[in-house]
């Protein structure tokens, strides 16, 4: 079994030609993570190892990136996003969360080991935003969020 958490703070801010600091796109500020996980091992009568059966799991929670306003407006007139430039990545977006699972076989064999791996990232269907834009059918801005659940199944050899 294991166990490992970890916290992060930071400030990502960059200084443009005007001179005036500002935040970058990855300002969240804060990162914290917490992984988990546990193995059960299948032993043969020999006591040699056949096979490992394991389960981990992960979550995230990171600050909102930054994302600069558009200008509706300007952007119905244009027919394409228009960015208010001197805004530059003065919006917060809400708070990043996502949870993952794995679960795996493992074989090992004398020459190789082969494992089964069933991923499933974003467990929990977070709806974490991605970017925006202006939709000239809607006339309105946008926002696309991320992928919702995404299984993965996986086979692995190693020799």
């Amino acid at each position: 079994f294991y166990l490992l958490t970890n916290a992060t703070f930071y400030e990502s801010t960059y200084t443009g030609s005007d001179g005036i600091t500002r935040d970058t796109r990855w300002n969240g500020n804060y990162i914290f993570n917490i992984t988990t996980g546990k193995e059960w091992r299948w032993v043969q009568k020999e006591g040699s190892i056949k096979a490992v059966f394991g389960a981990n799991a992960r979550i995230a929670y990171i600050g909102g990136f930054r994302d600069t306003p558009i200008d509706a407006q300007a952007s119905r007139d244009a027919g394409k996003t228009v960015y208010i430039e001197n805004e530059s990545f003065t919006i917060q977006q809400k708070a990043y969360f996502r949870s993952d699972l794995r679960f795996y076989y493992k074989r090992n064999k004398a020459k190789y080991s082969t494992t089964l791996a069933l991923d499933i990232q974003n467990a929990t269907n977070a709806q974490n935003v991605a970017f925006s834009y202006y939709d000239i059918q809607k006339q309105a801005v946008v926002v696309k969020n991320q992928l919702g659940i995404i299984p993965l199944l996986s086979w692995r050899i190693e020799f």
